[in-house]
């Protein structure tokens, strides 16, 4: 029997050697929730939950609640929908919060103290037939001792990894010259797990930010800080009400800000609806904190947090082109006094005699008359008077 050795796929058939070649590999992650299961994107696999929660008859979603020390079981579901066998491997993570207060599922290479730690996929990797269905069970070990909360994480069904090639292939890459750059890539999806531990609830929540700030497009964004220190996880909803400088309701805003996790601090955004211009404003949010998963004792009355701001907002763009303008002009303005000082200083006063007329007093100097007009802001009929004082420009010979 030929033996079987762990290389990434080269080519058609053989295995890539590390000194002559280069293997690319693109993660795509991609959870989608399609009415009761999740489905890879571009792998038409999906994974569902196979014995789903009673009370609620959720198919993406694994609810527990279970006791430390104790083990838990289930099953979860692939099915493959394409016209070819598709290769998936399995396995658990934790889950977290990201930035903005979405639930995101760890990657395999990163440090996993939860779920990911405690859970033992049966079957890590498995081939589905076209049209067929795979059920994998799977346990979820909680060792003694694990503080009571709640603990986030998911099950990962990942395709696209290289096929693993004998000996005989690889040395027939290595003769035919046949090893060369290959990309793979890899799809995986996650259905999430929702894992409580019995016992005292510890809520170390805080909401320290509300603020609002204008965007360049004109759009108005509430901005909150939600740190979680506590055992619980919520899914906070804001309540914000905008009014005007007359104390008039402008606008209504309900919108839920993700996942808060334990031992997390995210930023979650709200924008206005509307695109007020200009103007003084206030704004006020109810902040609830819900919890939808675990014991009661974890599913007390929610709690909440009130913040108010005033904040105004100003066209800031078109303020900007405003002072742009000005700036402009002013610089046009004052370029044009710096040449007229010049040009006076090249300039020499000439008294009107009586009887003369400007171009009688053109003619003397060697200039156009309608020169030494407009030189001295004459208007038609251009009349001048006896001890008038003129400025007369230097210029010789200038009929």
């Amino acid at each position: 029997m030929t033996k079987t050795k762990q290389r990434p796929y080269c080519s058609e058939i053989a295995a890539l050697q590390p000194w002559k070649a280069m293997s690319l590999s693109l993660l795509l992650v991609a959870t989608f929730f399609m009415g009761n299961h999740t489905a890879l994107a571009g792998s038409q696999v999906t994974l569902t939950v196979k014995n789903p929660d009673p009370v609620q008859g959720n198919h993406s979603w694994f609810i527990y609640e279970q006791e430390a020390g104790q083990t838990i079981e289930d099953v979860a579901t692939l099915k493959n929908f394409s016209d070819e066998p598709a290769n998936v491997n399995l396995y658990a993570v934790d889950a977290t919060s990201s930035e903005t207060g979405s639930f995101i599922l760890k990657f395999r290479e990163e440090e996993q103290k939860g779920i990911g730690y405690w859970s033992d996929v049966e079957t890590k990797s498995v081939t589905i037939e076209p049209q067929q269905s795979v059920d994998v069970p799977f346990k979820i070990i909680l060792p003694e001792g694990v503080p009571p909360g709640q603990y986030l994480g998911g099950l990962i069904a990942e395709t696209g990894y290289p096929r693993e090639v004998d000996d005989e292939e690889h040395e027939t890459c290595v003769e035919q010259n046949l090893c060369g750059t290959n990309i793979s890539v890899r799809t995986r999806i996650g259905t999430r797990i929702y894992l409580t531990v019995p016992g005292k609830t510890y809520e170390d929540y805080s909401l320290t930010d509300f603020s609002a700030v204008k965007s360049i497009t004109g759009t108005t964004k509430f901005e909150f800080r939600i740190e979680n220190n506590g055992n619980v996880a919520y899914e906070p909803v804001a309540l914000i009400n905008v009014y005007d400088g007359m104390g008039n309701l402008y606008e209504q805003i309900e919108k839920k800000l993700g996942t808060s996790s334990p031992g997390t601090v995210i930023h979650p955004v709200v924008k206005m609806k509307n695109r007020p211009l200009i103007g003084n404003f206030s704004a006020k949010a109810v902040v609830t904190f819900e919890r939808k998963f675990g014991s009661s004792e974890f599913h007390s009355s929610s709690p909440t947090e009130e913040l108010s701001l005033e904040f105004w907002v100003m066209p800031w763009e078109i303020i900007f082109i405003v002072l742009l303008l000005l700036v402009a002009t002013a610089g046009v303005i004052l370029q044009r006094k710096r040449v007229w000082e010049k040009y006076m200083q090249n300039a020499e006063a000439y008294v009107v005699q009586e009887g003369e007329d400007i171009g009688d007093i053109a003619k003397k100097h060697h200039i156009n008359w309608k020169r030494l007009a407009k030189f001295n802001k004459l208007k038609p009929p251009y009349l001048i008077d006896k001890d008038q004082t003129l400025m007369v420009p230097k210029q010789k010979n200038e009929q």
